[in-house]
């Protein structure tokens, strides 16, 4: 039986078809036993109705972060929807700007235990680096990409680090994963450059978390 996912893809500083050439790259070798499906956040809601094995986000909150009056996709009906889905055996990955702009203090980052703080103006190289213990793969492969280099917050003592970044700019936290309920959950921070999100290491990181999410 397939498994089902589900991707929302792209907002003003992150080009949707860039992002969506990187997952199919990623997930070309699973293709036996997974489909994916690109929708848009309106249609989010219902597709969580279906429980589809994984869904896969990368797309910041803000729908106009140019404009002094911000608008925001995710409610809070959404963003309980999500969570509910999540305790109850879904799976679910936070991606690059799937970590930004959500409120701090809500249900979703409860449930990702880290959140995106900031990157520094000037794309700058970045290393990947895989840790010990990893709970996501078994594969790893370290990689150095020009990146915007994503520091976040994340509640290390709660999760399972898996991948750390480094750069002239310091380092941070850049992969983690836990169980969340009946669910699981991964946050990768990488990337926003094409170059790096069509290298073959950060192909090789998103192929083996979405294995990890499906329990493949």
């Amino acid at each position: 039986m397939h498994k089902k996912i589900y991707s929302v893809l792209g907002d003003y500083y992150h080009e949707h078809d860039l992002l969506l050439d990187a997952l199919n790259k990623a997930i070309r070798p699973l293709l036996s036993y997974i489909e994916l499906f690109d929708i848009i956040a309106d249609d989010l809601p219902e597709i969580i109705t279906q429980k589809p094995n994984l869904i896969i986000l990368n797309k910041e909150n803000r729908v106009n972060p140019a404009e002094q009056e911000k608008q925001y996709w995710m409610t809070r009906s959404i963003e309980k929807q999500i969570f509910d889905y999540v305790v109850n055996g879904g799976s679910f990955i936070a991606w690059h700007a799937g970590l930004a702009s959500y409120p701090v203090e809500g249900q979703f980052y409860s449930m990702l235990k880290g959140y995106f703080k900031s990157h520094p103006n000037e794309h700058i190289m970045v290393k990947y680096i895989f840790t010990e213990g990893m709970l996501v793969t078994d594969k790893p492969v370290n990689f150095e990409v020009l990146d915007e280099h994503y520091f976040v917050e994340c509640n290390s003592s709660d999760t399972n680090v898996f991948l750390v970044s480094q750069s002239v700019e310091g380092s941070s936290v850049a992969g983690w994963a836990h169980k969340f309920g009946n669910g699981r959950v991964c946050c990768i921070t990488p990337s926003h450059m094409k170059e790096g999100l069509l290298h073959m290491g950060m192909l090789n990181l998103l192929q083996q978390c979405i294995q990890w999410c499906c329990k493949t």
